[in-house]
């Protein structure tokens, strides 16, 4: 058993800090400009730019278009979206042209259609039911920011909601809640994995009995044996190196626990950094 001294312990959590305290950082700027820029009607551009910002985050290709007679937000991949943006002062949303959205749609080839804005009058919701569109309401896309702060969500995470008619609710989120609760559990699943492990080379099947012990020690619910050697080979990566192999399909940890946990969370730092930069 590895124990890390005072130091040692204080010096990983202020990394771990570091790298969570720059992805809220990242979270609360888009957050922000989404909460300010939807009120300000006299210059609705700047709310196009906070939506791009907001699904660009999120690894969507969005193309920030504008002007008369064509769609304000194309998203190109990894499906094809028009969105409008409509920024009010107003507490909700009292007309949508659902016409004009449709002919956008029609030009760019586009699989679906939403509409971001405030909030959304009762009737708006109705009539976007029946066309075909989706409502994503300010509060709605916050609520999203604040799922991804639990798990790192992607375009295909949040494709299912492109399909739903009619504006968002908080419910509908759920799905990406559950996604949550997976991935925390692989999380924890990674940290044991990474325990059981030491300096002596192992088989995958002996690894697998370590690991199954120890699961049933702290009452953890086990990932399968394909699952737990495909995390294995993952973290073997030589970008990481945390753990190595003989060459014989044995493996056995390269770096102390202190320094795979630093590793980890340099890497993450650096990507949270890196996107605060493009965005």
């Amino acid at each position: 058993k590895v124990e890390l001294s005072v130091k040692e312990k204080e010096k990983t959590q202020e990394e771990i800090k570091g790298g969570k305290e720059a992805e809220k950082e990242l979270d609360e700027i888009i957050k922000n400009e989404l909460i300010v820029n939807s009120k300000n009607s006299k210059e609705p551009k700047v709310f196009e730019s906070s939506i791009i910002k907001f699904f660009t985050y999120f690894g969507f290709t969005a193309e920030h278009i504008g002007g008369a007679g064509d769609t304000d937000i194309f998203v190109k991949e990894p499906f094809k979206a028009i969105i409008d943006a409509k920024s009010t002062s107003r507490r909700s949303l009292t007309r949508i042209n659902f016409s004009r959205l449709k002919q956008h749609k029609q030009k760019h080839n586009a699989d679906y259609i939403a509409v971001v804005s405030n909030g959304f009058d009762p009737a708006v919701d109705r009539d976007a039911k029946i066309e075909n569109t989706t409502l994503f309401s300010v509060k709605i896309l916050c609520d999203i920011l604040e799922a991804n702060r639990n798990y790192p969500l992607t375009p295909e995470d949040l494709h299912y909601l492109f399909k739903i008619h009619g504006e968002i609710i908080p419910s509908d989120l759920d799905k990406l809640r559950k996604y949550s609760e997976e991935y925390k559990k692989y999380l924890n699943n990674i940290t044991v994995i990474v325990n059981v492990i030491d300096k002596i080379p192992r088989s995958i099947s002996e690894i697998y009995g370590r690991y199954e012990l120890k699961c049933e020690q702290l009452l953890t619910e086990k990932l399968d044996k394909e699952t737990m050697e495909q995390t294995i080979k993952f973290l073997s990566l030589p970008v990481l190196s945390i753990l190595e192999t003989d060459g014989k399909n044995n493996y056995y940890r390269k770096l102390s626990i202190p320094n795979s946990s630093r590793k980890l969370s340099y890497i993450a730092d650096l990507i949270i950094k890196n996107k605060l930069k493009t965005l």
